[in-house]
């Protein structure tokens, strides 16, 4: 997308976001707000720092938890609203290309009184396809979209960062 239809995106986004309600209004602000935090941080700083400084666990640790994604509608009303305004507001930043880990960063600080932890995946590593990244946010061992593609990436001992 270039410049000129980021910016198109970016002010139709804010016109339906004003028609949404306060509360709306208000979370996708602090998303912004953060989101603005996190792209500058990112771009200076290791990701274990910034994690740590949004209150955000970063697990690097192999899982074999299971990977069916976790009903959104099991959460809170507040947390449901968190992540929707976060999506909403990361899938529109003009700033960077592939949102995931700045959206994974956000979420997790809004929603870092359910203890989120971020991973790290990799896709078509062993194949002849181009290779693949991408960081989700996991709540109680479930992430929160479908990663069943993603094969885990980080250490193989035990390396949580808080």
């Amino acid at each position: 997308m270039t410049g000129r239809a980021h910016l198109a995106a970016t002010a139709r986004a804010a016109r339906r976001a004003a028609r949404r309600p306060v509360d709306e209004q208000l979370t996708a602000a602090h998303a912004m707000l953060v989101l603005l935090v996190v792209e500058i941080a990112i771009r200076r700083l290791r990701l274990e720092r910034i994690a740590r400084m949004l209150g955000v666990r970063v697990d690097l640790r192999p899982s074999s938890a299971p990977r069916d994604v976790l009903a959104l509608r099991t959460l809170p009303p507040k947390a449901q609203r968190q992540l929707r305004m976060t999506w909403k507001v990361a899938d529109v930043w003009p700033f960077s290309r592939g949102p995931c880990l700045r959206r994974a960063l956000v979420a997790g600080h809004l929603l870092r009184r359910l203890d989120p932890a971020i991973r790290l995946g990799v896709a078509n590593a062993a194949t002849e396809e181009p290779f693949e990244a991408h960081a989700w946010l996991e709540l109680r061992g479930r992430p929160l979209e479908d990663v069943e593609t993603y094969r885990h990436f980080g250490r193989a001992s035990p390396g949580v960062t808080r």
